[in-house]
């Protein structure tokens, strides 16, 4: 008789966490927008999307979250966003020496071909100065 209740305690404890499992699996639609887009293995073969863009938000002289590092392979096309400030003038690859006028708060996409490796710095200059937004990382 013992094992008989036995087996019968282990089968509803393995119900519940069963049930338990699928609620939590099955509640992970929160609304956040990762949820509802498609992973790369749900994709159309015919249809791939477009690499995610890193935009870099400028407010009080610096970079909003700090300066970071943006990875590329060389051979790769090297794309970023900056959301500029007021007063700044211009966004300014060391290495690559690009430059690009900024026109008030208006965004500014940046793309080049990633033909030198290193580690490249970015910076805005505005009336005051200038300041490093990010560092570009070319591996080859």
């Amino acid at each position: 008789m013992r094992s008989t209740g036995a087996r019968v305690g282990v089968l509803a404890l393995l119900g519940a966490a069963a049930v338990a499992l699928f609620i939590v699996l099955s509640s992970g639609d929160d609304g956040d927008e990762a949820a509802s887009t498609p992973s790369a293995s749900t994709q159309p073969a015919g249809n791939p999307q477009p690499p995610a863009v890193e935009t870099i938000r400028l407010a009080g002289g610096a970079p909003v979250g700090g300066v970071e590092t943006l990875e590329f392979s060389q051979g790769e096309q090297i794309k970023f966003r900056i959301v500029p400030e007021p007063d700044l003038t211009e966004i300014h690859v060391h290495g690559y020496e690009i430059t690009r006028v900024t026109s008030g708060t208006k965004p500014l996409t940046i793309s080049l071909p990633a033909e030198i490796s290193g580690g490249f710095e970015v910076e805005a200059h505005s009336r005051d100065g200038e300041f490093e937004i990010a560092r570009i990382k070319v591996e080859p």
